[in-house]
């Protein structure tokens, strides 16, 4: 069976002129000559190649790899038609052809490619090949000689949004002369030809077109290369019926000075001038009575021309509107604003190749990249170097198009590899192209040169941010000639020692030589330099990193972009340090972390790029010590171990016994929840010892603090010891953030060891100090102890109440962590009910809200329980998704953190699933854990493993029991995802 074409593809569509009424005058004859009609089609469309997928009556829609496939076939088949010998009548065939995407199924194929199709064949006549611009654009470089193409105009199509230029083939053998076309009427217009597909941007075009009714004049802005010309003038075609006079695309890039803009006007709308003749009176004499749509293109260099002119216009022309492009607005009365984002982008790293057509971005490469390549084509193994390409360039659409070019020299993975320098990679030899089109270092340039000096100044030193950044940062920041004041030790050791001032001051002023940095960096993003978001009351500020590599090129040399680099960890350290304060004073840390979250890929970033310079280091470490509190409570616990163990490898970290102290305890913490107990301990060791060198009860505190938690999972007697040696420094030194969780954990310890109500008295005494001392973190904690310690008791209605006066708690704090964490037990709750639809709501609710933190652990919970509960209410094909998806999340970010919730809920659903032998070392882990936690599981839950490992006793052969029970004592659930996991090949 020939295989059905996909992609980017060129469709024929033909049909017998007037066969209706040859039907009703010559029935019989018809019924032959129709058959000879067919033979004729499907043996010409067949031996070039062509796939006949349809025909309707006489109708057949064929579809052709290539243009040039599609347009000598069909020509071969007007030849052969013409030289036929009919019995009747001349049979006379109409014909059209237009490339582009459309969607494949069952042999079928839907989409705008062939509605384009179908209203392009009906316009023609009996003999009459047409073809699109689209087709034309393909056929540039291979049509032979003796064939030629008439541009027949820009012409409406019925039901279609947009004109369509259309073609005529002419070829020897062929007829050529024919009545015009039936087409709707024509708006006048001069809006210059597309060489190239238009892909995408729905959404924008219909924003335009309802903004347009309700105003007169309305700029596109965006930066260099976003697509505000294309996007303006298909748009535009979509106006047509709506302006009876016309729409005029005027130019501006093409002139210099501010006084030739009505001359250019004049120019566009063919309005003859004469010297002395005032340019501005004959423009807006000739359109005052039109009803007419003028297209300012390019107005960024002649701002002031471009404002007097649009203005002088709308004042004196009642019925024209104006659209104008540029880079910040005309700034008169009554304009209205859109902004032109970049094209959009797949959020995840891979997708589908079928997925493609989705985001604007890909499809824009690929559909580039085939007019150099005819046969580019994506596939499972290249897609995901694709997505990293158009993510790297941020969607910016000319320089998606610049890179498409370099598939005919380089492959999608030495394209990726290039683009570390991708000034040097992205320039074009089209020769149709403006010199600043040519090259995206070109094009830049031209919005860099549009810059006041000072605006230059600034944009480069904000180059040095990596990611996003906030006001207050970018203020503090770019003002060099002010010092950011920190102190000689962190804030938070100042703190806990009990001295009066320890958060680091603001500085007395910003204000350096009359220099308003509020004022340039609205004007930087009127200038599209840089783009600005909105995420709840907070504006965060970034650029796009083809911008920022540009502005980085400008710094005078390497030294300068080092010592800027500097200066942003110094004020990194500032206000971080004093952010960290703020949380152990008892305020609420939650909007404090959420607005950290949206800076943090920045600040990582510049550490990472900071680590070779040696004066840098000191404040990467305290940058590292006090993200503490972030890292912990976004579950990111690998991330904020990894730059621990970078910090203390560092020869200047030995230097610093403070600092040194503080990241020994944080590395403490994390340990306990990537399975690095003995090695926590060791750091915990290693923190007390530095604390009586430092003689600093306070800080000896805290690693006894951090001693006691790890052993709560090796040790209860040991747990016991230094858990009561930590309270009682924290009450001697009124350390209250500490005691709280030592209590807590003390309570925990005292559940182990089956001691309940003496642990719940302990959990319930910590959460009424953390109410009395405002404790926000060690509340939602304590609560969430509370509502799931019943649990392993099988008292689930008690936990129930908890956890919901736990939720009302965190809904009023907006603490998002801990609501989807409750949320999350909650579901965990439902599940041991036998009331599965609840439980689905609350996994539901857990997994979106740590998707919106990008809380992966959490997103990984929730999808194993939701592909239980799937397969617990019979629908084993959605619990299979589920679970791989939560799987290849796991694989990926490859964790190694201890999360008991997870994979009993992915034992359970390999087993239920009918993956027996896969199921059974899962099952005897999970029993092995159980002999050091089986507090931590719900009590239906060990009860289910036990039933579980009895049933695959006696259902497994013996030797593969046996191998299982072995492979089970070990413990190692990485190696279980890999090696006994049936959807292995999907991660």
């Amino acid at each position: 069976m020939k295989q059905i074409p996909t992609g980017t593809l060129t469709f024929l569509f033909t049909d017998i002129e007037h066969s209706t009424m040859m039907w009703e005058t010559h029935p019989d004859k018809m019924k032959i000559a129709l058959k000879r009609h067919d033979e004729i089609l499907r043996e010409g469309i067949e031996s070039h190649s062509g796939y006949i997928f349809k025909t309707v009556g006489d109708a057949f829609c064929a579809v052709f790899n290539s243009a040039i496939e599609g347009v000598l076939t069909a020509i071969e088949l007007q030849r052969s038609l013409g030289n036929e010998q009919w019995d009747t009548t001349e049979i006379k065939v109409r014909m059209a052809l237009h490339t582009g995407i459309a969607e494949e199924r069952d042999g079928d194929y839907f989409g705008q490619t062939l509605n384009r199709t179908a209203r392009l064949e009906a316009v023609g006549h009996g003999r009459q090949i047409l073809i699109s611009a689209p087709v034309k654009v393909l056929l540039s470089d291979c049509l032979p000689s003796e064939i030629t193409l008439r541009e027949l105009g820009n012409l409406k199509l019925k039901d279609l949004d947009r004109p369509e230029i259309i073609y005529q083939v002419e070829a020897p053998g062929i007829a050529s002369h024919f009545p015009p076309l039936n087409t709707l009427k024509k708006t006048e217009n001069n809006l210059p030809a597309q060489l190239t597909s238009f892909i995408g941007r729905k959404e924008e075009i219909r924003t335009i077109l309802k903004l347009i009714e309700n105003c007169k004049l309305l700029t596109l802005l965006g930066p260099g290369g976003v697509g505000k010309t294309r996007l303006c003038l298909r748009a535009a075609e979509g106006l047509l019926d709506d302006f009876k006079d016309g729409i005029w695309f005027v130019d501006l890039a093409v002139i210099n000075t501010p006084e030739m803009v009505f001359s250019q006007i004049a120019s566009a709308l063919h309005i003859g001038t004469e010297i002395n003749q005032n340019t501005e009176l004959t423009v807006t004499s000739y359109l005052k009575n039109r009803k007419t749509l003028i297209l300012l293109d390019n107005c960024e260099h002649l701002l002031t021309g471009c404002a007097e002119a649009a203005d002088s216009i709308l004042r004196n022309c009642q019925q024209v509107s104006i659209i104008a492009t540029s880079r910040e607005p005309l700034k008169i009365k009554g304009e209205l604003t859109c902004e032109v984002p970049t094209m959009n982008l797949p959020e995840k790293d891979r997708i589908n190749p079928e997925d493609l057509p989705s985001y604007d971005a890909a499809n824009l490469f690929v559909e580039r990249a085939r007019l150099f390549d005819h046969g580019f084509t994506i596939t499972e193994d290249n897609i995901a170097t694709l997505v990293q390409i158009c993510t790297w360039l941020d969607g910016l659409p000319i320089a998606i198009e610049l890179a498409a070019e370099k598939v005919r020299t380089f492959t999608l993975s030495e394209i990726l590899n290039r683009l570390k320098n991708r000034f040097r990679l992205l320039k074009s030899n089209e020769f149709n192209l403006m010199p600043r089109q040519k090259t995206l270092l070109a094009l830049i340039d031209w919005s860099y040169n549009l810059l006041a000096e000072e605006e230059k100044k600034i944009l480069v030193k904000l180059a040095v941010f990596p990611g996003r950044w906030d006001f207050e940062t970018a203020e503090l920041f770019c003002i060099e000639e002010v010092p950011i004041p920190i102190s000689d030790t962190p804030c938070f050791f100042n703190f806990i020692n009990g001295k009066d001032f320890p958060e680091h001051p603001e500085p007395d002023s910003l204000d350096c030589n009359g220099l308003d940095m509020d004022e340039i960096l609205s004007s930087l993003i009127r200038k599209s330099m840089i783009l600005k978001e909105k995420h709840g009351e907070k504006t965060i500020y970034r650029m796009l990193e083809s911008i920022r590599e540009y502005a980085l090129g400008k710094l005078s040399s390497a030294d300068s972009e080092k010592a800027l680099r500097r200066r942003l960890l110094r004020c990194y350290t500032h206000q971080l340090e004093n952010l960290e304060l703020q949380i152990y004073k008892s305020l609420n840390p939650v909007p404090l972390e959420k607005e950290l979250s949206l800076r943090i890929e920045g600040i990582t970033n510049v550490m990472t790029v900071s680590l070779p310079d040696p004066e840098s280091r000191i404040f990467i470490m305290r940058i590292v010590g006090s993200l503490y509190h972030y890292w912990n409570s976004y579950g990111l616990y690998r991330e904020g171990f990894g730059w621990v163990e970078t910090c203390l490898e560092l020869p200047q970290c030995s230097e610093n016994p403070v600092l040194k102290w503080k990241l020994l305890c944080s590395g403490g913490i994390f340990s306990s929840r990537i399975q690095k107990i003995q090695q926590g301990l060791a750091m915990s060791d290693e923190a007390m010892e530095i604390s009586m060198n430092i003689s600093s009860e306070p800080a000896r505190a805290f690693a006894l603090r951090v001693r006691g938690f790890l052993l709560y999972f090796i040790d209860n007697r040991a747990a016991m010891a230094a858990l009561e040696k930590g309270i009682f420094l924290c009450e001697k030194y009124n350390l209250s953030f500490w005691l709280i969780p030592n209590l807590m954990n003390m309570g925990l310890v005292l559940i182990r060891e089956r001691k309940l109500a003496e642990g719940l008295e302990l959990i319930r005494k910590s959460y009424e100090m953390a109410k009395r001392y405002n404790q926000i973190h060690s509340i939602h904690v304590a609560m969430m102890n509370l509502g799931s310690i019943p649990l392993t008791t099988g008292e689930y209605e008690k936990g129930l109440f908890y956890l919901k006066e736990g939720i009302a708690v965190m809904e009023k704090a907006q603490d998002r962590l801990h609501l989807g964490l409750i949320r999350y037990n909650c579901g965990t709750v439902f599940r041991c009910l036998d009331r599965y639809e609840e439980a689905k709501k609350e996994f539901a609710i857990a997994f979106n809200l740590a998707e919106d933190m990008g809380f992966i652990q959490g997103k990984e919970r929730a999808l194993g329980n939701l592909a239980l509960l799937s397969v617990l209410t019979e629908n084993p094909q959605a619990a299979e998704e589920l679970l791989k998806e939560a799987l290849l999340s796991h694989t990926k970010r490859d964790l190694d953190d201890f999360d008991i919730s997870y994979y009993t809920a992915i034992a359970f659903t390999f087993h239920r699933l009918g993956f027996d032998e896969i199921a059974a070392p899962w099952l005897f882990s999970l029993q092995e854990s159980g002999k050091s936690w089986w507090d931590s599981f719900p009590l239906c839950d060990t009860q289910e493993i036990m039933q579980r490992l009895d049933v695959l006793k006696h259902s497994l052969p013996n030797d593969v029991y046996s191998r299982a029970a072995d492979i089970g004592k070990q413990v190692d659930y990485d190696a279980l995802i890999e090696k006994y996991n049936p959807f292995m090949d999907y991660i």
